[in-house]
Formats: C-alpha cells, sequence, structure tokens
C-alpha cells in the first residue's frame, strides 16, 4: 500500500466572543458597519457578513487631540476594508489561537527525526513557552521575540544557544503564515551577534608536544586512554571518539571513518602509526565500540571526565578538554604554514565555508599531511 500522507490538522475556527459585546452600547455614528461606544468614544463595534460569516469585532482606537470625528472616520473605514481583507484571506478563523496551540499544529505537520523532535520540545518548553506560549498569536510582535533573546542573553547563555531559540521560532511562525494563521514572521529579522569564534592558541606547537608527552607517559600502560587522549590530539571531536567502531577501522590501509560519513575516499581519515599500535595493543575486534562502557561493554563510553581531569591535573593546564586539543592542533598546524584547506580538513568540517569557501576537502589526503607535520612538531 501507499504511504499515507498526513494531512494539515488546524483547530476549529474561534469565533467571535458574542456574548461579551452588548449591541445597545454602542451608537450609531453615520458609517455602514461601524458603531461607537456611548461611553468610551474611541471604542467602536464593527460587524459585517461575508462570505456567510457574521464577524463582530471591537477595536480601540489611539487617541489624537487634534483629531476630529472625520479623521477618526476615515482610519476606521481602512480597518474595515482590512478586516474584510482578512477574512477573505481567511486570516480571522483562528484569531484567538495562541502560541502554544501553533507549536503543537507545527510539530505535528513537521516531524522530523524523533530525537531532533524531542530537542524541538525541550527548547521550546525551556525558552519560549513562559514567555509568549500564552499570548495570542497574533498578537506577537519581533519585541516579543527580541525580549526572549535577551532574557538569554543576561543569563550568561552563550549565542549558539539564543540562535536554537530562532531556529524553531522561524520554520514555525513561516509554516503559520503559509496556512493563513500569520501575516508576518515576527523572528525573520531577529539576529543573534555572534561572538568572534577564532581560537588561536599561542605557542601551540610547545602546548601540543606538551600534551603528547603527557599522555604517553601517563598512560604508557594503557593502550584504551592512549588511543583516546591521541584520536583527541589529532583533531578528532569528543563525540566522533565515543562513537567510533571498529567496522570503522581499516588497520591495513592505516585510515578510519566516523559514524556519519560514507566510507568514500574523500572522507577517509588517515590513522596515525601511534595510534594503530595503541588499537593493536588494545585489541582488535570484528566489530563493536572501540571506547566501550566498562560497566556495559554493548555500550560506548559516555564520560571520560575523571580521565580528562586527571590529564589536565597532570599537565597544570587549567584550560585543557578535548576540544581544546583541536585548537591547539589548528592552531600548531597554522603555526607551521600548513594550508588552511588542509587544516579544515583535519578538523573534519563538513565544507569549506568554515575556512575558505572555495576550497573543497580531502579528509584523508588532510590528515595525512596534518599527521606527518604533528610527528615533526612532537620530535622536535
Amino acid at each position: 500500500m501507499g504511504e499515507t500522507k498526513r494531512r494539515l490538522k488546524l483547530p476549529r475556527p474561534i469565533k467571535g466572543d458574542i456574548m461579551a459585546i452588548k449591541a445597545s452600547d454602542f451608537e450609531d455614528i453615520g458609517l455602514p458597519n461601524i458603531k461607537r461606544h456611548k461611553k468610551d468614544k474611541l471604542k467602536f463595534l464593527i460587524q459585517f457578513k461575508q462570505e456567510g460569516k457574521k464577524i463582530r469585532k471591537v477595536i480601540t482606537l489611539q487617541e489624537r487631540p487634534n483629531w476630529t470625528l472625520r479623521e477618526y472616520k476615515k482610519e476606521l473605514m481602512q480597518i474595515l476594508s482590512e478586516l474584510k481583507n482578512d477574512v477573505e484571506a481567511g486570516y480571522l478563523q483562528n484569531e484567538k489561537m495562541k502560541v502554544n496551540d501553533l507549536f503543537e499544529l507545527f510539530m505535528e505537520n513537521n516531524q522530523t527525526s524523533p530525537a531532533w523532535d524531542k530537542k524541538r520540545k525541550e527548547i521550546y518548553n525551556r525558552y519560549v513557552k513562559n514567555e509568549i506560549g500564552s499570548k495570542r498569536l497574533k498578537d506577537i510582535k519581533p519585541l516579543h521575540i527580541g525580549r526572549i533573546i535577551s532574557k538569554m542573553k543576561d543569563r550568561g547563555l552563550s549565542a549558539n544557544t539564543q540562535n536554537k531559540v530562532l531556529v524553531i521560532l522561524r520554520p514555525m511562525f513561516d509554516f503559520a503564515i503559509k496556512n493563513r494563521l500569520l501575516k508576518d514572521n515576527p523572528a525573520a529579522e531577529i539576529h543573534i551577534k555572534q561572538k568572534d569564534t577564532k581560537k588561536i592558541v599561542t605557542n601551540a606547537q610547545e602546548k601540543l608536544k606538551r600534551i603528547f608527552n603527557a599522555i604517553m607517559g601517563l598512560y604508557a600502560d594503557d593502550p584504551y586512554y592512549r588511543a583516546f587522549f591521541l584520536f583527541a590530539l589529532s583533531g578528532r571531536r569528543k563525540s566522533e571518539i565515543l562513537k567510533l567502531r571498529w567496522e570503522n577501522i581499516d588497520l591495513g590501509n592505516s585510515y578510519y571513518w566516523i559514524a556519519d560519513a560514507k566510507p568514500n575516499e574523500n572522507q577517509r581519515y588517515d590513522l596515525p602509526p601511534l595510534i594503530k599500535d595503541a588499537l593493536l595493543e588494545l585489541g582488535v575486534k570484528r566489530k563493536g565500540w572501540v571506547f566501550f562502557s566498562f560497566t556495559n561493554p554493548e555500550e560506548h563510553l559516555k564520560k571520560p571526565d575523571r580521565q580528562v581531569d586527571r590529564l589536565k591535573k597532570h599537565l597544570n593546564m587549567p584550560e585543557f578538554s578535548l576540544h581544546y586539543c583541536r585548537h591547539i592542533l589548528a592552531s600548531a598546524l597554522i603555526e607551521k604554514g600548513i594550508p588552511t584547506s588542509i587544516v579544515s580538513g583535519v578538523l573534519g568540517h563538513k565544507n569549506a565555508t568554515t575556512i575558505n569557501k572555495y576550497v573543497s576537502i580531502n579528509y584523508h589526503s588532510s590528515t595525512a599531511a596534518a599527521n606527518k607535520e604533528l610527528v615533526n612538531i612532537i620530535s622536535d
């Protein structure tokens, strides 16, 4: 049978709060479909029928001291025209929809992967729900989104975390526009000011050599963590190391590839001899996690924090972390005059734009060249 396509499920149109409007409180002012409140001279009742629908809406105009009733009437006729256009376009069908309602509707009709769906809900509930979730969708302005971002910034949350909110809100509001629930996207022009993310490390070659010697000395009899930290020092991300599988290592040809990359020529990573030796000492397996959990070998290692702290203390280098190894390696290679295209490949950037948008990346050749320089650095 063919795949069943999900249909967009919109909430039932919400009718105007007719019982709350007393027509007797309003009086004629000589305009069709418009009456003015008898006591509040800036409050008006607009009511009309269009496409079989009865529309009743109370609005309050801004007081303008120099205006006469004639000027107010012109503004009211413009508002009436806009309301009729909105009804024709379908914008008033769900006028009382809340932002929380939109989010549920958006998630229901824009499912991705279970992990990303879960993450989107977590981000929304943590940063958005209590701020604007109970507000009517039609009342949301850019200033509301700006306040969310400002509060996150005041709490010291990173630009990356702030941007995650926009990654969710922008497509959600676009979804609302597409389905005639909203006219404009209030998050469209909200931008996060990114800090300078350059992580150039001074005296990088010296620090790289210190870390290398510490790894080789501290873990001389522990091939598991020796291989682990040497992978970090060769530019691999923490997640790439933790999720490395034996199936992704070709010891015969001295290369490996990470879990989310296909094993083709351009995505292979050179396997340095020192890491290869540690893996052989560890004991080669046909399959499974290379860095398995000692409490449950069926799972990969989750938190290497204790060993990271041990190495940090041994180095007397407070700034040391697994990610810091990437900065040190990149900086050391740059100090040696290695082309940025190779540095980008060593770090495993998904595209070359991080260093140079016009350079293509060959991971295998980049890491092979970098590993040769790494040997030169630690041997000096």
